[in-house]
């Protein structure tokens, strides 16, 4: 395959990821002399400028921002993984807002939504192969994984970089720090362990199994959500949010199809609330929803519908789960006058269509 090839094969890939928490990759095109991606904007700027803005304050952010933000990086790691495509250069400065951060709002209970970005150094990887031979790729010293310093990347590399990540936001510095000489800092990896005794008690135990030098021993992202601290932010349900009435009554294919295809063009900024919805309904963080999840959160709201002929009606094509965007679709059928102003924008040369 040429590099070309590869390429296209590539960011097509990436344009598949359909999650709350991985950017949205609109489009790809060439010019003479690159290859241009348009990518969702997330206007709050990236998670390395708000712990920047933390040590310059000598403040640490609010542990429920934390977990927050790590349920929401290990959900987006975890789909990716299940799909066969690890980051590969997973750090704060690929890590964006979608909102802009504020630590007042953040004391006060305000939730970030990070979206995972910068695929550039990605790779597309089968288990078994990788199992046996890894990917050989590059990323950011200050992230890589002891293996990584070898060239060599498998999904566990992704977790050694969400560990170290939390540990600068809970700690407010980097658990190796003080060098730019890569080999210097590949023996502080290698040989040293972190100041533990720093991570707050709660997460501490989350942080130590995220940066086991081993990645035999590491945990996965999907195992994340078994330890303690992560699992109480998954019973935190939103009971207060609204389903928009009529959920999956009668339209035609070719609506919900429509409909399907201006949820994918739109920025998720535009469809905030529809996400939140979501992500409520979505209790074990696959990014996907099950016939069981959908009963559950129908349960939640008060709302008396069959989740099968619900299941069938959303789930476009057929393949037993609701994706983000098939979730996206069917909330935005329900609402007439918002639909026809984000199709207008969205689609702005397609005709008025009707169910």
């Amino acid at each position: 395959m040429s590099n070309l090839s590869r390429i296209c094969w590539q960011v097509n890939m990436l344009k598949s990821l359909d999650h709350p928490h991985i950017v949205r990759v609109f489009e790809a095109f060439e010019s003479e002399e690159s290859l241009h991606i348009v990518m969702d904007y997330a206007e709050g700027g990236d998670l390395a400028s708000v712990i920047r803005e933390t040590v310059d304050t000598e403040t640490l952010l609010p542990q429920p921002w934390v977990r927050e933000a790590a349920v929401q990086m290990a959900s987006a790691l975890d789909y990716m993984h299940s799909r066969g495509v690890i980051h590969c250069d997973l750090k704060p400065g690929n890590t964006m807002l979608l909102t802009p951060f504020s630590m007042e709002d953040a004391m006060n209970g305000s939730w970030p939504h990070v979206l995972l970005v910068d695929f550039g150094l990605a790779e597309i990887f089968d288990e078994q192969v990788a199992l046996g031979g890894p990917a050989t790729v590059k990323g950011s010293p200050a992230y890589l994984s002891p293996e990584g310093f070898d060239g060599k990347l498998t999904q566990k590399s992704d977790t050694w970089a969400l560990g170290v990540m939390l540990y600068e936001m809970l700690v407010g510095a980097r658990p190796f720090r003080g060098t730019n000489n890569i080999f210097v800092l590949y023996c502080q990896v290698a040989n040293n362990e972190p100041a533990f005794d720093k991570v707050p008690e709660v997460p501490r135990s989350l942080v130590v199994a995220l940066m086991a030098k081993d990645p035999q021993a590491r945990i996965s992202a999907r195992q994340c959500f078994d330890h303690d601290w992560l699992r109480s932010a998954l019973s935190e349900l939103d009971d207060h949010l609204q389903m928009p009435e009529g959920l999956g009554r009668p339209t035609s294919y070719f609506y919900r199809a429509v409909t399907f295809c201006m949820a994918a063009a739109l920025g998720m900024k535009d469809l905030s609330r529809d996400t939140k919805l979501f992500e409520n309904f979505d209790t074990d963080k696959s990014g996907q929803l099950d016939t069981e999840e959908l009963k559950a959160g129908l349960a939640r709201l008060g709302l008396r519908q069959d989740p099968s002929g619900l299941m069938a009606a959303m789930d476009l094509d057929q393949d037993g789960q609701i994706s983000y965007t098939e979730f996206l679709a069917a909330t935005l059928c329900l609402d007439e006058e918002r639909g026809e102003r984000l199709m207008r924008y969205a689609l702005p040369d397609c005709l008025e269509f009707r169910g």
